[in-house]
Order: C-alpha cells, then sequence, then structure tokens
C-alpha cells in the first residue's frame, strides 16, 4: 500500500484504483435486466466507479473485444486462447453436513472443461 492509501494489486485508472468489481456487476445488470430497469438504476456513488465509463457501455452494449496485442508467430496459441469465449464456471455443490451450504469453484473441472471447449473450438490443434 502506497501514501495514498492504494493497494499496488488493484487495476490503476489515473489516480483512483478503477472498481473493476463495481463495473462488472453494472455490466451483468446490463444484460440480465428489461431495458426499463436497467435504466431505473442509479449509478454507485464511489470515487472508484467511472460513471463516464458506464455512460459508454450503456451507448455501447457490444464493444470490439479484438485484440490490440498480437503474441508472436510462435505464441500464436495465446492469442487464439485470448479470442475464445470465456470458460464456464463449474461449481461443487457443499456437501449435505456443511452447515454454510457453501457453493466453491470446482477448479480442476472448470480448467479440463475449457480445454476441452477449446479444443472443440481448434484452439491448439495447428
Amino acid at each position: 500500500m502506497d501514501q495514498r492509501g492504494i493497494t499496488a494489486s488493484v487495476p490503476q485508472l489515473g489516480f483512483w484504483p478503477l472498481c473493476v468489481y463495481a463495473h462488472g456487476l453494472y455490466v451483468l445488470a446490463q444484460l440480465l435486466l428489461p431495458e426499463e430497469t436497467f435504466r431505473k438504476l442509479e449509478l454507485p456513488k464511489d470515487k472508484t466507479f467511472l460513471p463516464e465509463f458506464a455512460k459508454w457501455r450503456r451507448e455501447n452494449p457490444d464493444p470490439d473485444r479484438s485484440l490490440w496485442f498480437r503474441y508472436p508467430q510462435g505464441m500464436a496459441l495465446l492469442d487464439a486462447i485470448y479470442e475464445a469465449p470465456p470458460a464456464r464456471l463449474v461449481l461443487m455443490p457443499p456437501a449435505p453436513e456443511d452447515k454454510k451450504q457453501e457453493w466453491f469453484a470446482h477448479g480442476v473441472k472448470w480448467v479440463d472443461g475449457y480445454v476441452d471447449e477449446l479444443w472443440e473450438l481448434g484452439v491448439g490443434q495447428e
């Protein structure tokens, strides 16, 4: 943590850290809620939430997601992975005796399933 109270691992955008989670939830709400309901949502009021970015996302609901950086020719596999759809999260249900009933990501199945999906898309078959 520096003298401003900002942790180095937090994504920075200018002086203040960007609240990636809040922006992600806002975009998720835009995708899942009916347009009329979404427009009624108030923007979060925090210095790490950028209303300009939220406005831009409203105006550009499907932005260009093409890669801005390409790996060298011998590493094209990484470009293909980044261009592929995101991995689907695989959850592990809680054990019946678990009083908290917490669900956790099943890391092994998650990764194995994603590798299989990438292979079906032709990634890594060159």
